[in-house]
């Protein structure tokens, strides 16, 4: 009895993932993973509180901020935050470098028309700092099979309603804060990570670290929005 259950149960979500694979082209590029643990890099988590619809998923903002004075960025190296149970022990170096390099190329893209990048300290400029706390890249041959074949993508989906996650994409996760660069006093916090979806995009959408540079360019483009918004009202979304 149990094993007729636990069969028609499943078939239930084959069906159920059958039909979410339907409008799966028209999905973005990677979604938002349920939790993310703590690094370290940040230090100080106490102020950050969950975040609600597309912000990040932990975040804080200082009240009372006169951002409009911020009109440069002093944008610190992107940091590779590795604990000792973190996937980013595995990954070569010279792969750590070039996602570290991706991120940062990114954040300067969306914030060069709003902002002026700067190397010192001053009245005016903002520091960020922004770690990468996680990585892991998507394990091509099977990410093809069950993102292309039909079966593929329904198991996929079946996964992802089970777990909160599709099986072999990539994924990355990052901590970043902005301060006053002067006094070194925290303006805003976030802690938030991404995974691949199965959706097709431009470009190679099926190499190993396609996923985590969407995370990126989501990021960028996030972080572009919020800032816009606190500089223009005083709150973001």
């Amino acid at each position: 009895m149990n094993r007729i259950v636990t069969h028609a149960t499943v078939a239930k979500f084959v069906v159920l993932a059958l039909v979410v694979s339907v409008a799966q082209f028209g999905c973005k590029a990677t979604y938002q993973e349920r939790d993310i643990s703590p690094s370290g890099f940040l230090k100080d988590y106490s102020e950050l509180k969950p975040g609600t619809g597309d912000q990040a998923l932990y975040r804080y903002v200082k009240p009372g901020v006169d951002w409009k004075k911020y009109t440069k960025i002093l944008l610190d190296p992107v940091t590779i935050y590795k604990t000792p149970e973190s996937d980013l022990n595995g990954i070569p170096e010279e792969e750590l470098k070039s996602l570290a390099d991706y991120l940062d190329a990114t954040i300067r893209e969306h914030l060069k028309n709003d902002y002026t990048f700067v190397t010192t300290p001053g009245p005016d400029v903002m520091r960020i700092r922004t770690a990468i706390v996680e990585a892991s890249g998507a394990s091509v041959g099977i990410n093809v099979v069950s993102s292309v074949l039909p079966i593929g993508i329904a198991l996929a989906n079946v996964s992802k309603l089970v777990t909160g996650k599709y099986p072999f994409v990539g994924k990355a996760g990052i901590e970043a804060e902005f301060l006053d660069s002067m006094t070194g006093t925290r303006l805003a916090a976030a802690m938030d990570a991404r995974a691949g979806s199965k959706t097709w995009v431009e470009g190679n959408k099926f190499a190993t670290w396609s996923d985590a540079k969407s995370a990126f360019d989501f990021w960028g483009e996030r972080c572009a929005k919020v800032l816009g918004e606190l500089r223009s009202t005083g709150t973001a979304n």
